[in-house]
């Protein structure tokens, strides 16, 4: 009698589940689970678009440097820069870093008559990590007297794009040389600015800009 019923107990644990078994059920629940959620996951990246955000604040003026490819959802990346668009013109409006390039802050090339002037800027007298595409008023200051009237600080050209930096590598001055984009008819007053006084550049933040129409 214990011999058949242990034949019995032994039979039920080895023997295949049946469709009335709960084990069963769950593992198919998962199964079909699983499929769904990678169904929706391919189906999300075929619907998706590679779009353009910067990686650094962009200015109005500079070309569509510094920025990063991302993946949006197709129906948001209309009003945004593709990644694969040729992007050749510069920004009419500033782009906080993090944020996507919208398609309607590029602007084409630009005609108006400007003339790139390089100034020497002394150490500490302009900011910190300074680059091409940052944007900054430009102000001097006369070293003849303090007490001259004449030397105090004035501004000569305001928000006016920096189109490159460069340190002195030969180390005679310590001062970089800045090159900016100047409006033809100011190029005067900015050469004249660096003559028997001190150049200081302050930087203009992307939200003070003003748009280029």
């Amino acid at each position: 009698m214990t011999s058949t019923s242990a034949t019995r107990d032994t039979a039920r644990r080895f023997a295949p589940p049946g469709w009335r078994d709960a084990r069963l059920w769950l593992g198919v629940a998962l199964l079909v689970g699983s499929m769904a959620i990678g169904a929706v996951v391919l189906g999300d990246r075929s619907d998706t678009v590679l779009v353009l955000r910067a990686a650094r604040d962009l200015s109005v003026g500079a070309p569509v440097l510094d920025v990063a490819p991302v993946a949006v959802p197709a129906e948001v990346a209309a009003g945004y820069l593709r990644a694969d668009e040729v992007t050749d013109g510069s920004l009419r409006l500033p782009v906080a870093a993090g944020d996507l390039v919208p398609r309607s802050a590029l602007s084409g090339p630009s005609t108006a008559p400007v003339r790139a002037v390089t100034v020497a800027v002394e150490p500490l007298h302009a900011p910190a990590g300074l680059a091409a595409g940052d944007r900054v008023d430009l102000w001097s200051t006369a070293t003849a007297s303090t007490t001259d009237p004449a030397s105090a600080a004035r501004l000569v050209l305001a928000d006016v794009l920096v189109t490159g930096v460069a340190a002195d590598d030969a180390g005679l001055s310590g001062a970089s040389g800045v090159t900016l984009e100047v409006p033809q008819a100011r190029v005067g007053d900015v050469v004249r600015a660096g003559r028997g006084a001190v150049i200081d550049l302050v930087a203009v933040p992307i939200g003070a800009q003003a748009g280029v129409s």
